[in-house]
């Protein structure tokens, strides 16, 4: 994808998409909660030194280069993080044109909408010719996590199916590694008109 990321990041008034900023770490580190946690794939390290390493290396990349992860943020408020969002393929590009969509918010920004919001803006961006010009965006979510599923039909990504044992989770803190079915859901950009 040779998009470029807007300067002034993604907004719809209430909520702000941004690039990642070396002063986030605290906020960043503090989003990763019992919930974030319980519904997170267990694919990599999340401890406080893993994820503020992360967000360093998010943070350092020059304006030019598109980073696949953003933070989110009150529109009105910049350093007040509300959660964060990011994009992954495994498919090759060129000649897929999809990426897998994710997201997390702490606490503090649950059952405010904002969820959907993110999801909206970010979803829009990345279909647009204007933005990552893509055909094709999906997320999967655990079929347990009710939460996720509104959040993402109402970002406009509608139900496809499910993927049986897709999503390694931990149901506890320090439990057995336990392989979800997860809720698949797409999107993809509205036919281009030609003439």
């Amino acid at each position: 994808m040779d998009a470029i990321w807007p300067a002034a990041g993604l907004t719809d008034g209430s909520v702000l998409l941004r690039r990642w900023q070396p002063h986030d770490s605290d906020q960043f580190v503090a989003l990763f909660d019992h919930e974030v946690a319980r519904w997170s794939p267990q694919v990599s390290d999340q401890s406080d030194a893993a994820l503020r390493g992360r967000l360093e290396q998010a943070a350092s990349m020059p304006p030019e280069h598109l980073s696949q992860g953003y933070a989110i943020v009150e529109a009105e408020r910049p350093d007040h993080l509300l959660g964060a969002t990011d994009w992954r393929t495994s498919a090759p590009m060129p000649p897929f044109s999809l990426v897998d969509i994710g997201y997390l918010f702490g606490a503090h920004a649950r059952g405010r909408g904002v969820a959907t919001a993110a999801l909206r803006l970010l979803g829009g961006w990345l279909l647009s010719p204007r933005g990552g010009d893509l055909r094709r965006i999906q997320l999967d979510h655990a079929v347990a996590n009710a939460g996720s599923c509104r959040v993402a039909e109402k970002a406009g990504l509608t139900i496809e199916g499910r993927r049986p044992q897709f999503l390694p989770l931990r149901d506890t803190p320090g439990g057995p590694l336990v392989f979800h079915d997860t809720c698949l859901h797409g999107r993809v950009r509205p036919a281009r008109t030609v003439g």
